[in-house]
């Protein structure tokens, strides 16, 4: 297993992190629109790349005061010297079975709820059947019986976090969000599915909307700003 360790142990990294930070905020060169480096970020923090992309994208979505309060804020919680590589294992436990807004709590279908369980204590030697049990599944749904896709979003979701496609995934936090309680999936993209599903993900979650909706909902800003409370958190837990 790779060690994650925050800053490479070295404080000054650390501030220099936050400084630069600080001063493309100062020089109004940061943006939600731009393009954010997740390998160098990664590199230079010395986080997983799954980790860097839950944080940029929380970036993205969040409200741009917040946002740029989260970009030095998320710096500032990290321990120089912590090891980051159980972050997201951890978020990810959290996204499924919090007891409020956890993904599970949407899933009705027995066979779907039980692989969501399962991901609870999922070994990453398992993950190769685990997610043949996922295509088999989605090789057998009814697309007439579920007019709504829920249960194909269901297995999407479920399949992209056991690949930690968190680049496509958590770039489409409205979709997944506000597709959790209405319509997942556009005709257009639900009709391509084909048995291959090989590029479904790259199709389903490939383009990434960086522009901010300027009408989001107060419930989304609630749920980006849970996500983003409870990153601090693991980022900032010894």
């Amino acid at each position: 297993m790779n060690n994650y360790i925050a800053y490479q142990s070295n404080p000054d990294l650390k501030l220099s992190c936050i400084h630069g930070m600080q001063q493309l905020i100062k020089a109004d060169k940061l943006s939600q629109d731009q393009t954010w480096d997740v390998k160098a970020y990664a590199n230079a923090i010395q986080t997983p790349i799954a980790l860097a992309e839950l944080i940029k994208s929380i970036f993205i979505h969040l409200p741009q005061d917040q946002a740029f309060i989260w970009a030095i804020n998320h710096l500032e919680a990290i321990p120089v010297g912590k090891d980051l590589i159980e972050v997201w294992p951890n978020f990810r436990k959290w996204l499924i079975f919090d007891p409020n807004d956890g993904l599970i709590n949407y899933v009705d279908n027995g066979l779907i709820k039980d692989l969501y369980l399962e991901l609870h204590h999922l070994q990453a030697d398992r993950a190769p059947a685990f997610i043949d049990q996922i295509d088999t599944l989605i090789a057998e749904l009814n697309i007439d019986n579920d007019p709504n896709n829920l249960q194909l979003y269901q297995l999407i979701i479920l399949k992209s976090i056991v690949l930690e496609h968190i680049h496509q995934l958590m770039a489409s936090l409205p979709c997944l969000f506000e597709s959790l309680k209405a319509d997942p999936l556009q005709e257009s993209k639900s009709s391509s599915i084909g048995n291959g599903y090989d590029d479904y993900l790259d199709e389903y979650f490939g383009n990434e909307n960086t522009n901010v909706d300027n009408h989001q909902s107060s419930e989304y800003v609630r749920f980006v700003n849970k996500l983003s409370d409870q990153l601090l958190f693991l980022l900032s837990s010894t």
